[in-house]
């Protein structure tokens, strides 16, 4: 997501559609992907969609803005979102200790234990590093990775650095789940994709029985082959499955403030404090960039002066 200053031209997006093109083209052939999907919202509204390549490379099924694909941690600004929900709701104060909400909650470190807020959680600074190796595998649920955690080394003191880390999300996810007595996903349904008329899925098998999945592959070395089915445990860090189409909705929510359709679904407050940067990441290494920070489930940083609002997908910069 983009946000530009005041002074920036914004030209029509017609203007620079075939230059998408050229560009997926080349993003195709550089990565090796089967297919691509984008979506540019504009002025509040979804000014363009565009879809490119195979969903289905043996099939050869088209991608189209319909196809449903693991949006994996984009996921962590819905549940951020989420939080800042029951936060403004006066259901929790994301500045108070997890353990406050969730007495169970144990990290390696007994101080880092009763000084975790949810915030930390939020914004990657617990002090624990990714140790993903207990997820990886799909064979935990979310309650039983808490209970992990507790045996887990902390490499860094609480609030000293940003690292990037999937089972504090998952710790995320099972509050939202205790603090408003309903499961992660129908909070998810009821209280934000519903409302944006998104279609969404939580897990493997929802992806595989909608009608237009996004088969995943792998390169080994030069050959594409299918990847493994690896289910993803911890559904509030990276589980959510969707199409481009409806992920711009998603946009329009945050772009708009906080309102949708003339809607509002959270305080524009709210939105500010899930984008503000907290989290110092890195210097930029080309110059037309600016530092990069974490929010809450959002980096930001900025282009030539544009303020950009982006997601870290697996440490790394995904969907803009």
């Amino acid at each position: 997501m983009s946000h530009s200053s005041a002074e920036a031209p914004v030209a029509p997006v017609a203007s620079f559609v075939s230059d998408l093109d050229r560009l997926a083209a080349d993003v195709i052939d550089d990565w090796k992907v089967p297919g691509v999907a984008l979506a540019v919202v504009q002025d509040g509204k979804v000014a363009l969609t565009r879809a490119y390549g195979q969903r289905d490379v043996e099939t050869e099924l088209p991608v189209t803005p319909a196809t449903q694909f693991v949006i994996c941690s984009i996921t962590k600004s819905f549940t951020a979102t989420a939080i800042a929900l029951l936060h403004h709701e006066g259901r929790l104060d994301w500045n108070k200790p997890v353990r406050d909400y969730m007495p169970e909650f144990r990290l390696s470190d007994p101080v880092a234990t009763e000084r975790v807020t949810v915030r930390d959680l939020l914004c990657h600074q617990s002090g624990l590093p990714r140790h993903d190796w207990v997820h990886m595998v799909g064979d935990r649920a979310p309650a039983e990775m808490l209970g992990s955690m507790r045996h887990l080394e902390l490499s860094r003191d609480i609030r000293s650095s940003w690292q990037y880390n999937n089972l504090c999300y998952n710790v995320a996810g099972l509050l939202v789940e205790r603090l408003s007595g309903q499961s992660y996903e129908a909070f998810i349904r009821t209280r934000l994709t519903d409302r944006l008329g998104m279609t969404v899925g939580f897990n493997l098998d929802d992806l595989e029985a909608s009608v237009e999945a996004a088969r995943p592959y792998v390169m080994h070395e030069d050959t594409r082959l299918p990847a493994m089915r690896l289910p993803i445990r911890t559904t509030a860090a990276g589980a959510i499955n969707t199409s481009v189409a409806d992920l711009a909705n998603w946009m329009r929510l945050h772009l708009g403030k906080g309102e949708f359709d003339g809607q509002r679904l959270l305080p524009a407050a709210m939105i500010g404090e899930l984008h503000a940067p907290r989290a110092f990441i890195a210097a930029p290494d080309q110059a037309e960039f600016g530092d990069a920070h974490y929010g809450l489930g959002f980096q930001t940083n900025s282009y030539r002066g544009d303020r950009l609002v982006s997601i870290v997908v697996a440490g790394s910069v995904g969907e803009r």
